[in-house]
């Protein structure tokens, strides 16, 4: 905004435009009734531009200077001086905008950098934490196939069993609900609350229970299952792969089944060495999909059929297999008597 003209600037600058071009003056008049910073700096370049040695360029000088001093003193981030270079790149303070843009750009792209970096390791951390909350079931049976692949002490007394397996006791006793004991049978409940996923705000929620039991023959412990409680594997595979599996769909039901073989199968083989898969025959209704013995134990990949009483989930079980009586010596020949020559 142009601002009034006083009476004796005006006089001062006739007389100015006595002596200078009409052309000349005519800038240097815009130049001091103009407001804007930006717009007196264009109209000094093109002063200096189109009249370098002109009668009023000590005057136009002085302003310049006025407003180098003024637009250095006014940077204080780097778009200040990136402005303040563009407005004045030989000026009297040039050198010193220069470095300290040098070093407001580096401290920026290190500072961009260093958020590039945390935005990736959130992410990275966000993927990560996204696939273990899928790869729950997977996680939960492999740490109970690996605490049951330590376990000694085979039909033994309870409490006996317990104090020869210490990990497998102090998971037993101490987390989760307290264990529940009908006949022969002590279970634990491990309750698992999932969702699957349908939009980027929209989910499904779920609830599934891993179910411990300790099945004991005469007081001894003989057998121990480690189930998925209600869906079994179809809550998994719905899991892991986060669909929303109908459980009256026999695809989908045989699919959640042939994977979980597959990484259960696999995560026995290892944990188990020297072992060899067996029979897989069961009597039903329990539905055997794959089984595995080394030595005393043999291990059975277990999927109930539909309103099965037992087992109350798809899972595995861990059974001491007692090894077969040896078989009676053949009784020994009765040497006749020898015949004389």
């Amino acid at each position: 905004m142009r601002r009034a003209l006083p009476v004796s600037l005006a006089l001062w600058i006739c007389g100015c435009a006595v002596v200078a071009s009409r052309g000349e003056y005519r800038i240097y008049r815009k130049l001091v009734l103009e407001d804007s910073p930006d717009e007196q700096v264009r109209l000094v370049h093109r002063h200096e531009r189109e009249y370098p040695d002109g009668l009023l360029a000590s005057k136009v000088a002085r302003i310049r200077h006025r407003l180098d001093e003024r637009m250095y003193m006014a940077t204080r981030n780097e778009a200040g001086l990136v402005a303040y270079l563009r407005a004045f790149p030989d000026g009297g303070h040039a050198t010193s905008a220069a470095a300290r843009l040098d070093q407001a750009r580096r401290i920026r792209l290190a500072r961009e950098a260093a958020e590039r970096a945390q935005e990736e390791a959130d992410r990275r951390a966000a993927l990560q934490a996204e696939q273990q909350r899928r790869r729950w079931f997977r996680g939960a049976f492999l740490g109970w196939v690996q605490i049951l692949s330590r376990v000694s002490s085979w039909n033994s007394p309870m409490e006996a069993f317990l104090a020869a397996n210490e990990e497998f006791s102090t998971v037993w006793r101490d987390e989760g609900t307290a264990p529940v004991c009908q006949g022969d049978v002590c279970t634990r409940e491990f309750p698992h609350d999932y969702y699957i996923r349908r939009t980027a705000q929209t989910r499904i929620d779920r609830q599934a229970s891993f179910l411990l039991r300790v099945h004991t023959t005469g007081g001894l412990v003989t057998r121990i299952d480690v189930l998925i409680k209600g869906q079994g594997f179809l809550a998994w595979r719905e899991l892991e792969g986060q669909n929303d599996i109908v459980p009256d769909d026999p695809e989908q039901v045989a699919d959640a089944r042939e994977r979980a073989k597959t990484a259960l199968a696999e995560m026995i083989q290892t944990a188990f060495p020297g072992g060899a898969p067996a029979d897989a025959a069961a009597e039903p209704p329990v539905g055997v999909l794959w089984a595995y013995a080394r030595e005393t134990l043999r291990i059975e990949l277990l999927s109930a059929p539909e309103g099965a009483p037992e087992p109350p989930g798809d899972g595995l079980t861990f059974g001491y297999a007692p090894p077969p009586p040896p078989e009676p010596a053949p009784p020994a020949r009765r040497r006749g008597p020898r015949s004389r020559p």
